[in-house]
């Protein structure tokens, strides 16, 4: 039986007038290697139109580039880290082929991994490396970030998942709360390429693995509608895999392939950016990768209007930047507008600025952006960490602000 074009029209539109009714619009990022990179040049699509998901869901390569995005990294300051880091020396974490001797370039030239003896026994590793250089990466990048999760991924500027798997049990993981910087390297955990991420009892590999577009999961999280960007390779492709991470990489897509199928069918709305026969391992054209996403993203923009909300620039979205939005939530429901904004204030626990500054900060129309300022001034001492955990009116009208300054801690690998 054929249904008539007109018939599948209508079921097309009612579906798009469905998904912009929707209250929570996901956004979710899928692995693909390099072929990732391509999401950036989508979310500075959405940026120039001031369009904005209300969650994000990322996998492997897409939980880094979705974690960062969601910590308050603009497109194009993501675009500038896709440049100039030097991906293939985090996979291998080898020192850079410049710093070394003559020698010992031609000893590298000559194997991928090599194998320690412990007496006669030879110590195979299970992975090319623990992915060190990675993990210092990401920790720097989410310790500069604006937002930080206070305690929850909910707190980033856009409340965010990455997805992981466990070996334990074959399941996914999905992370909600806690380190971010760990998160991302869980998801991105790809096997014989990075040794699995140990983690409580957990032992984490790619979420690839298990849900290499996150549909399922975004809807599970709470999504509505779901958007999808699908980066990852397709069989049919002639793929090079000279390289482990590329055949690795091809038995991921081969194992994937049906729930790939039935992610992108359960998904709203599929933006595919053409990436050819783009490898999953070639990080030499970064900047040709983020442009296919942005094209494939601006290509169907009219059909995004309709799905995505505007930017939320509202004092509660800004105070994300600040506080958890829990605290901020609990401070507006005992303090209407009308009381704002106070005639002073108070900072409890503030010991790295001086008065002089405080007092200095502008307040803003309702009198709480100097909270905001505060914080970018903890921003250019490096404390990211640094935020306010309440907020209280006192009878004077003056409001009161407790800090927390922030400790720092590494990632263990």
């Amino acid at each position: 039986m054929t249904i008539p074009k007109y018939i599948l029209a209508f079921i097309l539109s009612a579906a798009l007038v469905t998904a912009a009714n929707a209250k929570t619009v996901a956004l979710v990022l899928s692995g693909g290697g390099s072929r990732g990179f391509a999401s950036i040049g989508v979310l500075q699509a959405l940026e120039e139109e001031h369009l904005a998901p209300d969650m994000i869901v990322g996998t492997s390569i897409g939980a880094i580039i979705g974690g960062l995005y969601a910590s308050g990294y603009s497109a194009a300051e993501l675009r500038t880290i896709a440049v100039h880091t030097e991906w293939e020396q985090l996979f291998l974490d080898r020192p850079a082929r410049r710093n070394l001797f003559l020698a010992q370039k031609e000893t590298n030239a000559r194997h991928i991994f090599s194998v320690r003896f412990r007496g006669w026994t030879p110590e195979v590793p299970n992975a090319l490396t623990n992915g060190q250089k990675l993990s210092d990466l990401l920790f720097e990048l989410v310790h500069r970030a604006p937002y930080q999760p206070w305690p929850s991924f909910d707190d980033l500027k856009v409340p965010f998942r990455a997805v992981a798997t466990d070996l334990n049990t074959g399941r996914p993981v999905v992370f909600d709360h806690g380190d971010l910087a760990e998160a991302m390297r869980a998801s991105i955990s790809l096997p014989l390429v990075f040794k699995p991420y140990a983690m409580d009892t957990l032992l984490l590999a790619d979420g690839g693995v298990t849900e290499n577009i996150p549909v399922d999961i975004a809807r599970r999280q709470g999504a509505d509608a779901v958007v999808a960007v699908d980066m990852t390779a397709n069989l049919g492709s002639d793929e090079n895999m000279s390289l482990p991470w590329e055949l690795v990489g091809r038995v991921t897509t081969i194992l994937q392939e049906t729930r790939k199928q039935a992610s992108l069918a359960d998904a709203d709305f599929v933006i595919t950016p053409v990436l050819d026969q783009h490898r999953v391992g070639d990080f030499s054209d970064v900047g040709v990768l983020i442009s296919a996403g942005y094209l494939a993203a601006k290509a169907q923009m009219a059909r995004l209007r309709a799905l995505f909300h505007p930017e939320d620039s509202s004092a509660a979205a800004q105070s994300s930047i600040y506080c958890s939005r829990k605290t901020f939530t609990d401070f507006r429901a005992t303090v209407p507008e009308s009381e704002l904004p106070p005639t002073g204030y108070d900072f409890v626990g503030v010991s790295h600025v001086p008065d002089s500054s405080l007092k200095a900060l502008p307040p803003g129309p309702l009198g709480l952006r100097k909270l905001g300022w505060l914080r970018r001034l903890y921003l250019d001492q490096s404390r990211s960490l640094a935020h306010a955990t309440q907020l209280s009116m006192t009878g004077d009208r003056r409001l009161k602000s407790v800090w927390q300054e922030g400790v720092i801690r590494r990632i263990r690998v």
